[in-house]
């Protein structure tokens, strides 16, 4: 392999994973390995690869492996300080950033870092005093004023959140991804501050910053080719292992429904593991048809199942997801795309677990209006009227599986676990076959890195101040209730 095929199985492996192409971008990177064993940007693409399927230690020695390469690459440093922070080694982070920082010494993403480790330990001071001399004049670079709103948040200090974040953003900042988080920061201090007009107007800015294609009628004739694929009668007469296990517990719903909480009560639970957003599953649905051979892409490549194929996909997903946690009894998977995948879930686990999380309507897409979410993953959640779209598509397959599935399944409001924590915590833990233990009461005192936009609300006991939070809003949701209005009967 000479240097331009490198350089173009390079650039293959970025692009695949810029759009998302995990597996792609694996695939291509490992090419490179196999050719020139200490190529720094493959072993990059795979530790980002590992990272986004919650593999943090593979992610940690790949992108270790690329800093012994370039030990003088900020750059590559900041970015193993960042996959340090998923594993929870603040202080290995800290590290990282501090020798960034002395290669270069005004490195942004390096000192927003440091501070966001130092909000993590509720050192807020601290961290707005490393900021301070950004912040001089009142206006930090573009790129920090996230962080820096977030911690003057946090702080309660919410007018002067809004008058940094004001004057920062009303001078054209550059369009880069810290600057949309930073509307949304803005628009958090807003809504603290009782001013939900301006909390929307802000929140509206940062949607339409990067805002990504969406089609409805295309997740909908997804939906029809799943569910003409799992029937009822096909379900029943699929094979499945002959030694089922129980260790899957998957948790489905929508960005923003409480999944974060349910989860981290099961992972405090001391025979139990959260794995959070796991993509185990899609590597399955995704490598399925080549797998069996098959002529047809899943999901109608399912029809075909064999005895075979499916004790081999059980195993892979357990495999795959109880790397990290190989001697507890459950292991909860709270990606939520999972809900696309429950009919082949019902085949490879007919002894597994389902819990459906759900909130409020309007405050679910509400609170997905009202967040960072990443618009290339989640592109429905920048406009109101795809919200409610989306979410009329999630209700129809739900309302199907609950009609044709038989794997167990739970239904978990999260009104009802904010108003009654014990009771309803109660029955996730039963509904999980584990005895009970008063750790799941308190799942905020577990410590562990958090890839959520929850973060804050799980470091904490349960609070009841986000239950009604669309009424607020008025007539600024009237778009999402019509949208999801038009899809009642």
């Amino acid at each position: 392999m000479n240097i331009a095929e490198i350089q173009q199985l390079q650039q293959q492996a970025w692009t695949a994973l810029q759009r998302g192409d995990y597996l792609g971008a694996e695939s291509a990177a490992n090419t490179i390995l196999a050719r020139k064993r200490n190529d720094i940007h493959a072993l990059v693409v795979l530790a980002q690869v590992a990272l986004a399927a919650w593999r943090y230690p593979d992610a940690v020695e790949l992108q270790t492996r690329a800093v012994k390469l370039d030990p003088k690459s900020a750059r590559l440093r900041i970015d193993l300080a960042n996959m340090q922070l998923e594993m929870g080694s603040l202080d290995k982070a800290l590290m990282q950033f501090d020798k960034a920082l002395k290669l270069e010494p005004r490195n942004l993403d390096a000192i927003s870092g440091k501070a966001g480790i130092f909000s993590t330990q509720n050192k807020y001071e601290r961290a707005l005093r490393l900021l301070k001399p950004f912040m001089a004049g009142g206006s930090p670079p573009p790129e920090i004023t996230w962080i820096c709103l977030h911690l003057l948040v946090r702080e309660k200090r919410y007018d002067e959140a809004i008058e940094i974040g004001r004057r920062v953003l009303d001078a054209s900042p550059p369009e880069v991804m810290q600057v949309r988080t930073a509307w949304f920061e803005l628009a958090r201090a807003y809504e603290r501050r009782g001013d939900t007009d301006a909390a929307f107007a802000a929140a509206t800015r940062g949607n339409a910053m990067f805002a990504a294609p969406f089609d409805p009628a295309a997740v909908a004739a997804r939906i029809d080719r799943i569910m003409a694929t799992f029937t009822r009668e096909r379900l029943a007469s699929l094979p499945h292992p002959t030694t089922p296990t129980e260790v899957p517990v998957f948790i489905v719903g929508v960005p923003r429904c409480g999944s974060t909480l349910t989860e981290r009560i099961i992972h405090a639970h001391p025979l139990a593991h959260g794995a959070g957003e796991h993509i185990a599953m899609f590597r399955i649905t995704e490598e399925i048809a080549v797998r069996m051979g098959s002529a047809h892409p899943y999901p109608r490549c399912c029809e075909d199942l064999t005895q075979a194929d499916v004790e081999a996909l059980s195993a892979a997903y357990i495999e795959d997801i109880g790397a990290s946690a190989p001697r507890v009894q459950r292991i909860a998977n709270k990606d939520l795309g999972n809900y696309f995948h429950l009919g082949l879930i019902e085949v490879l686990f007919p002894r597994g677990r389902v819990i459906h999380c759900r909130r409020d309507v309007v405050d679910t897409c509400l609170s997905c209006y009202m967040e960072p979410l990443p618009p290339r993953m989640v592109p429905f959640a920048s406009d109101l009227e795809m919200l409610g779209r989306y979410y009329r598509e999630y209700e129809r397959l739900m309302e199907y599986w609950r009609d044709v599935l038989e794997v167990p399944f739970l239904e978990v409001d999260y009104e009802a676990l904010v108003n009654d924590q014990e009771a309803t915590t109660r029955q996730i833990i039963d509904f999980c076959g584990l005895p009970w233990d008063d750790a799941c009461l308190r799942f905020h005192e577990v410590r562990r890195a958090e890839r959520t936009l929850s973060l804050d609300q799980v470091r904490k006991p349960v609070y009841r101040s986000s239950v009604g939070r669309a009424e607020r809003f008025g007539a600024h949701l009237d778009p999402l209730r019509a949208a999801l209005a038009a899809g009642e009967t």
